[in-house]
C-alpha cells in the first residue's frame, strides 16, 4: 500500500519531467521579431497599430506584444474586425470599405501610425488586398520600415 503512494506519484513526476523538455517551439512567422521591434520603438507607443493577417497572425502579434510589454501599452486594431465584418466562424464575410481612398480615410480617422501586413497565404482575404493596395497607392505617406518573414510594417510619415 505504501508502495502505491510513493510509486504512482514518482512515476507521474518522471513522465511530466520527460514531456516538459520536449515542448515544441512556438511558431513565429516573423511576429516575434516584429513585436520586439515595435516594443523597442518609442514612436509606435503612442499611436494605434493595425495588424492585417489571417486570424492566427493577428492573434500572434497581439499576444506577443501583450506578453512582453508593461500595461497599459500599445493599442492594436485587427484588420479582420476593422476592415471587414464576419460572424464568429468567419462566414457572412463583407468588406467595410470599397475603395483604397475609403481605407486611407479610415486609417487617418483612426489615427493609425503603423500597419503590420502579412502577405502569407495562398489567397488573402479581400480586405488585406484592399489595404495592401491603399498602402501602395500612398508610398509618400506609408513607408516600409520593418520586415520579418512575410510580415511587413509600414509607418505613417509624419
Amino acid at each position: 500500500r505504501w508502495m502505491r503512494r510513493v510509486a504512482v506519484p514518482a512515476a507521474l513526476a518522471v513522465l511530466i519531467a520527460l514531456n516538459i523538455r520536449q515542448v515544441a517551439p512556438k511558431p513565429s512567422r516573423g511576429y516575434v521579431e516584429i513585436a520586439k521591434d515595435i516594443l523597442n520603438d518609442e514612436g509606435l507607443r503612442r499611436v494605434p497599430l493595425l495588424v492585417s493577417a489571417d486570424a492566427w497572425g493577428e492573434g500572434m502579434l497581439i499576444a506577443e506584444v501583450a506578453m512582453n510589454e508593461v500595461r497599459p501599452g500599445h493599442v492594436i486594431l485587427r484588420g479582420t474586425k476593422e476592415l471587414a465584418s464576419m460572424d464568429l466562424m468567419g462566414t457572412n464575410y463583407r468588406l467595410r470599405f470599397d475603395t483604397t481612398v475609403e481605407v486611407e480615410r479610415y486609417l487617418e480617422q483612426a489615427g493609425v501610425g503603423a500597419v503590420i501586413l502579412d502577405s502569407a497565404g495562398a489567397s488573402p482575404q479581400p480586405h488585406r488586398t484592399l489595404l495592401r493596395d491603399a498602402l501602395a497607392a500612398s508610398p509618400q505617406r506609408w513607408i516600409p520600415s520593418l520586415s520579418a518573414g512575410s510580415v511587413r510594417v509600414y509607418r505613417l510619415k509624419r
